[in-house]
């Protein structure tokens, strides 16, 4: 995409405020601002919270793979065996030295807290 807008077309930013709900109520409000990386951040830290039972520190706090076209990165964390897999397959594997930005930055607000992302300098907190 040239960076402007073409009419029909989406762009390759987004914002995507999500909440999540069962018979009892909320259980998460997610969110996070920025491009295409945000995808990848909300999908884990949304399927931390809600699929593993993890608070929301947890979730965010994990480390973060992100695929952009036949390279994928990697925070320190993922699953070594994984990558050495995706590299006999052909993936070339960029390897962050530590947490950060590149990945996104997410907040969340569930049952068991709320979350900022390190990465972005975030933090949560439940008023009463």
């Amino acid at each position: 995409m040239s960076g402007r807008p073409i009419p029909g077309e989406r762009v390759g930013s987004m914002t995507a405020p999500s909440v999540a709900a069962d018979a009892d109520g909320l259980v998460l409000a997610i969110g996070a601002a920025g491009g295409t990386r945000l995808r990848t951040a909300l999908l884990g830290v949304a399927a931390g919270i809600l699929d593993e039972g993890l608070a929301p520190q947890e979730a965010i706090g994990r480390p973060r793979f992100h695929p952009a076209g036949s390279i994928l990165n990697a925070e320190p964390g993922v699953n070594e065996e994984a990558l050495l897999e995706l590299e006999a397959d052909d993936w070339r594997i960029r390897r962050w030295s530590s947490l950060h930005h590149y990945f996104g930055g997410v907040s969340a607000i569930g049952r068991d807290g709320a979350a900022g992302d390190p990465r972005r300098s975030g933090a949560g907190l439940l008023l009463a």
